[in-house]
């Protein structure tokens, strides 16, 4: 696997993806539990024997590791996108208990993050690796001092380890940075909290019977219920599921032991760097020709913007999640901008500026594929699950009242003074 110290050591430091210990604290079911905060985790010193880990690999230049890690984000950003778009499609159906459209992305995403972070098996050669090298290093010093090493003790220091190597990794980056990532959305959820505040939340196409355009009034009470009700339901089953996807990799982590080990990143890497920057041009030269059909428009121009998105939120993170230990202010910002940037295009597109097909399918390429991938949950809730508990909180509803109250100042000014009207592209 190719990598690179100085390549990957500002990626370390500032991605939470790669600084946040595993979110099962107690994979073993022992009495007490480890608890390792992502303040003191993300302060690790970086292995300065990296080199020594994978002695064998080929070393490859700082620009061609990078240029490995921006293909990956690339590549996975545009099938995070796509994936996002086709469980909207798949959840949105008559009688659907959920109206909500990316809460079941936004499940998929945190539920493969958990997985990821305690995963041994996509990337069970570093594991090997690192459990081999943390069993001579006991051995020699169980030598020194006449004693047993212990199985237990082994595997732990295999796991720090373990987490490092993983960070080294292009492939890992694009799959928790890129997909996940991307197949997230804050933004959606700011926009869907404040739709719920103003009783614009769209039912239409999961009831049973044709809703109307004209929303009844209802008391302050009642739109209060309905926002508690959007968060609640977005931020706890998110959480939920990056615990369960934690648990389910830790449930197979013995299954790893007995899969064989294939080096394909010979291969993977050279093929990536075609693919990902491949598919982004065919999807803008594909929005060159005219788009007849609205899902077409839709989904290309989200492909077009996906990738900048991704790209910009990467980063953000390098360059601020190490400014505050106690608060990621990359994803933070990346978490508010997003949110603003998609209630600005939500009313530009209910506005007459969205009356020509072409103008609201770009609009929603942004929102979809921008917003979409600039904004994170995967990340967001495993920086919840990993800082100390009074951050936590403190960084959890400080984004989430930031993000309500920005996108309810900018989707507000238009809603309860001209009105939404309806957006051409989906009608």
């Amino acid at each position: 696997m190719a990598h690179d110290h100085d390549a990957l050591e500002d990626e370390e430091i500032g991605l939470d993806e790669l600084a946040a210990p595993a979110p099962d604290e107690n994979p073993d079911e022992q009495r007490n539990y480890r608890h390792v905060s992502l303040e003191a985790d993300r302060n690790r010193p970086f292995p300065q024997d990296a080199e020594d880990q994978h002695a064998h690999s080929e070393a490859s230049s700082k620009w061609l590791t990078q240029l490995y890690i921006v293909s990956y984000l690339i590549f996975f950003s545009i099938f995070g996108v796509l994936a996002r778009l086709g469980l909207q499609a798949l959840t949105e159906y008559p009688g659907a208990l959920i109206a909500n459209t990316d809460l079941w992305a936004n499940v998929a995403g945190s539920l493969l993050m958990g997985i990821l972070r305690e995963d041994r098996m996509l990337f069970r050669r570093h594991w090997r690796l690192e459990l081999e090298k943390a069993c001579r290093t006991a051995n020699n010093s169980s030598d020194d001092t006449s004693e047993h090493a212990d199985p237990k003790q082994m595997e732990d220091v295999a796991k720090q380890s373990f987490a490092s190597a993983k960070g080294s990794v292009p492939a890992y980056i694009g799959l928790t940075v890129g997909f996940c990532g991307s197949l997230t959305s804050f933004a959606s959820i700011c926009r869907d909290a404040f739709l719920a505040i103003a009783n614009n939340l769209d039912t239409s196409v999961v009831s049973t019977t044709a809703t109307t355009a004209l929303h009844r009034s209802r008391p302050a009470g009642d739109s209060a219920l309905a926002v508690l009700a959007v968060l609640i339901l977005e931020v706890g089953l998110s959480v939920v599921a990056l615990t369960c996807g934690a648990h389910l990799a830790t449930g197979l982590a013995r299954l790893s032991e007995k899969v064989p080990v294939w080096e394909i990143s010979w291969i993977a890497n050279p093929l990536v760097v075609l693919l990902g920057p491949g598919c982004w041009l065919g999807a803008v030269l594909l929005t060159i020709w005219p788009v007849h059909h609205a899902w077409r428009g839709e989904v290309l121009f989200a492909l077009v913007f996906a990738p900048v998105g991704c790209l910009f939120r990467f980063q953000l993170s390098i360059r601020m999640n190490r400014l505050v230990g106690t608060f990621p202010l990359g994803t933070f910002t990346a978490n508010v901008l997003g949110a603003c940037v998609l209630g600005m295009s939500y009313d530009l597109q209910m506005s007459s500026v969205g009356a020509a097909v072409v103008s609201c399918q770009v609009l929603q390429g942004i929102m979809d594929g921008f917003c979409g991938a600039l904004t994170t949950v995967s990340t967001w809730v495993l920086e919840l699950d990993t800082l100390r508990l009074k951050h936590a909180y403190f960084y959890g509803l400080c984004t989430l009242f930031v993000g309500v109250s920005f996108i309810t100042v900018i989707m507000g000014s238009l809603r309860w003074t001209s009105g939404f009207g309806a957006a051409i592209c989906k009608t």
